[in-house]
């Protein structure tokens, strides 16, 4: 199955709001902006992951 990173990170930080891990959650957080702000910058299709 395949989605596309912003989506696994997304869902990965659901998880962690969830479970309440902060420290971890900023980590993923920042992770997820860098990868959106690239997204937008190269105007590229989504990048797939396997999950």
């Amino acid at each position: 199955m395949k989605k596309r990173r912003q989506d696994v990170l997304y869902d990965e930080m659901i998880k962690l709001i969830e479970n309440s891990d902060q420290e971890k959650f900023k980590e993923l957080l920042l992770a997820y902006t860098l990868v959106m702000m690239l997204h937008d910058d190269a105007g590229v299709v989504d990048t797939m992951v396997d999950i």
